[in-house]
């Protein structure tokens, strides 16, 4: 599944995708990384209180980044392996958010994304949470993700570093197809 949306200001970025920040990434990234859960898992794996993870899961669901599935009594909630483009804005040209990078996203909010924004922009970031899907997939690493973006791997590891602290603990990902 592809989403694709054009905004004017970058600045309208973070209202536009609330689904893509704090608590919601990171639920979003843990369904993506079981391949399924239950709203009692994710609370509990997660910290979250449950009457948030409910709020989410039903934004979620209405938006399509969720599904539902019966396993008895249990409803079971997966991520479909989507890709959402954000494109033509003032900063950026194109960045492809999928559930494994969501996290990367997110790391603008942190000390190593913002300094990595103040010093090389956000087309650079975009192309680095772009290139991290890569990285979840084991087929590129921080010094070839530092040549390709012509900055230093120390910078790239920074950021690496800073996704690990908002990364839930032991989270291994299920294997989505390859996009080609």
């Amino acid at each position: 599944m592809e989403y694709g949306i054009t905004v004017e200001r970058p600045e309208a970025l973070e209202r536009l995708f609330p689904a893509f920040h704090g608590p919601s990434a990171q639920i979003l990234a843990y369904i993506a990384a079981k391949g399924k859960a239950t709203p009692e898992e994710i609370r509990k794996h997660l910290g979250i209180p449950r009457s948030t993870v409910y709020k989410l899961l039903t934004e979620f669901f209405q938006a399509g980044l969720v599904t539902k599935e019966k396993a008895g009594r249990v409803e079971l909630m997966r991520v479909p392996d989507f890709v959402f483009r954000i494109e033509n804005t003032a900063n950026i040209e194109e960045c492809k958010l999928t559930p494994r990078n969501i996290l990367a996203f997110d790391a603008a909010h942190t000390p190593a994304g913002r300094m990595f924004i103040g010093r090389h922009g956000l087309q650079a970031f975009a192309k680095f949470v772009e290139l991290y899907d890569v990285y979840k997939r084991d087929r590129t690493t921080a010094q070839l993700i530092a040549r390709e973006l012509g900055v230093t791997r120390y910078e790239v590891e920074l950021l690496l570093s800073d996704i690990d602290s908002i990364t839930p603990q032991s989270l291994e990902y299920v294997d989505f197809p390859s996009r080609r």
